[in-house]
């Protein structure tokens, strides 16, 4: 007992999505593991139902995901927001678009999209749209699907896929557009030569929060982990890479 309180020892599991785990979870784990060693951390993927099975069943001590908990049996805390940002690789898209709307992936890593003087498009510009898009039950793609019913539109999709960095990296060769996070953009590897603009729409906001099972005993490890992500997140998550 005394090893386990003072996390000698002991065993973490969390839950995440494909983008969190794979840019913005890892400086974090090295650096929970630099500090407890004698911890095992296991870091499990997956959509929002499985992983909130997971957490449900006590597979999983916490989730940090886009998903926004109503389930009273669970306590969610928001660590941060993010932004959804369209992409473009197809040209006859971005002649209806004002160039003073046009963004690099350098403008997004360098946070000058932020600047309230840049403006955003409209949704209702996308008409045309060559779609790749999330499949469904995925929280961007309802996003996606709520800001294009918003606008009118029914779009045509060219391709679905599951992970939002494979949508990303495959808007230039389809020629198409999509919707992706600003932090993928910013924490990922230097993205393909597209153009990127900020959208005109309240769904581009997506909270970035914890969960944990509310009955359920939470161990040393998660207590810690939890003060640590709350603590690294702070007000930028560009900065909390850096640890």
């Amino acid at each position: 007992m005394k090893h386990l309180n003072t996390l000698q020892t002991g065993h973490l599991r969390v839950g995440t999505n494909h983008v969190f785990a794979a840019f913005l979870l890892p400086p974090l784990i090295g650096a929970y593991s630099a500090k407890y060693p004698g911890v095992q951390v296991s870091l499990v993927e997956g959509t929002v139902d499985y992983l909130k099975a997971r957490l449900s069943e006590g597979s999983l001590d916490l989730v940090f995901d886009n998903w926004s908990c109503e389930d009273d049996s669970f306590v969610w805390e928001e660590m941060g927001t993010e932004e959804l940002v369209l992409v473009s690789g197809q040209p006859e898209i971005e002649e209806e678009l004002s160039s003073a709307c046009r963004l690099s992936c350098e403008d997004i890593k360098s946070g000058r999209y932020r600047k309230k003087e840049i403006p955003r498009i409209s949704v209702r510009a996308l008409e045309k749209g060559r779609f790749l898009l999330l499949g469904e039950g995925n929280d961007t793609r309802e996003k996606a699907d709520r800001m294009l019913k918003e606008a009118g539109i029914r779009p045509k999709i060219v391709l679905e896929v599951d992970q939002m960095a494979t949508a990303y990296q495959m808007v230039r060769e389809n020629r198409g557009i999509t919707f992706v996070t600003d932090t993928l953009i910013r924490c990922g590897p230097h993205g393909p030569e597209l153009a990127y603009y900020k959208i005109d729409s309240p769904f581009v906001k997506k909270s970035m929060n914890c969960l944990y099972k509310r009955t359920r005993y939470m161990t040393r490890a998660a207590e810690e982990f939890l003060r640590l992500l709350k603590e690294k997140m702070g007000a930028n998550v560009g900065k909390w890479l850096v640890l």
